[in-house]
């Protein structure tokens, strides 16, 4: 679905997965001058508990690898950087509510943000924090996941982020 953004069409793509497993993916076909809000990861961030630090520094790699290539095409690619789950994982898997699950999650999430605000930097890709902006109002009731309000303000995070 595209919703205009400050003049930017904006691409949006639910659910997508970006596997720790798969090979890095090809972007083709983004119109110029898009904005292109990359918020990638979440749902990997367990698939990284317990990797080592190169091996999220791969993972973050793949990301910036589709953002240089939406570059290339002409968009404006914009990282923005994932946030904490406000408790435990509701529509996820028993190992959610298991005794520090949570904050494991937290710290790997964390460990990626790193990542990805590194190699943005490197990349001259624009990359932009959302955990002090996206309040426990705008994560749904699976604890995780955004809701409309969440995903209005990590657009908002987005823009804000090209404008500076």
């Amino acid at each position: 679905s595209r919703w205009p953004v400050s003049g930017f069409p904006l691409l949006a793509t639910p659910d997508a997965v970006f596997s720790t497993s798969k090979k890095p993916q090809t972007v083709t076909n983004i119109p110029q001058n898009a904005a292109s809000f990359i918020y990638f990861g979440t749902n990997d961030v367990a698939s990284l508990m317990g990797q080592s630090d190169a091996q999220i520094a791969a993972y973050a790699k793949r990301v910036i690898d589709v953002a240089q290539q939406m570059r290339a095409q002409g968009a404006e690619p914009v990282i923005l950087g994932l946030n904490a789950p406000k408790g435990a994982y509701t529509g996820g898997s028993a190992a959610w509510r298991q005794e520090g699950f949570v904050d494991n999650w937290t710290r790997t999430m964390e460990r990626l943000n790193e990542q990805y605000q590194l190699q943005a930097q490197a990349a001259g890709i624009k990359y932009a924090a959302t955990d002090a902006q996206i309040t426990a109002a705008q994560i749904s009731t699976d604890n995780l996941h955004l809701t409309a309000d969440g995903s209005r303000a990590m657009v908002n995070i987005g823009v804000q982020a090209i404008k500076s």
